[in-house]
């Protein structure tokens, strides 16, 4: 919460730096120590865009995957089958009526 007030003494302010810890330092010296955490705030923020960017795109690929995995699963299995599996299927079945009925 901030609420306005003046300042009894200008040349030095106190800060917050984190946990409950405050500090008194001169004006110059309090503004560059706020550049510096905004700078180091703005990197940390940079770092963990650019973690979720990668893990969105990793997250895709596997929902690209699964939905090309249903897919292949929703079709019926005969269209699976390449050309080459189809005719060996042919030819064993052939096959396997051939001795069958010679066997009658």
């Amino acid at each position: 919460m901030y609420v306005p007030g003046e300042l009894s003494e200008t040349k030095k302010v106190v800060i917050d730096i984190g946990t409950g810890y405050y500090v008194e330092k001169e004006i110059p010296d309090a503004i560059d120590y706020f550049k510096r955490k905004v700078k180091f705030v703005t990197t940390q923020i940079e770092k963990v865009q650019q973690i979720m960017k990668e893990k969105l795109i990793a997250r895709e690929r596997q929902w690209r995957a699964k939905s090309r995995q249903l897919w292949l699963l929703s079709k019926p299995r005969l269209q699976l089958l390449s050309p080459r599996n189809c005719l060996f299927i042919l030819v064993c079945l052939h096959v396997n009526l051939y001795k069958t009925a010679a066997l009658r």
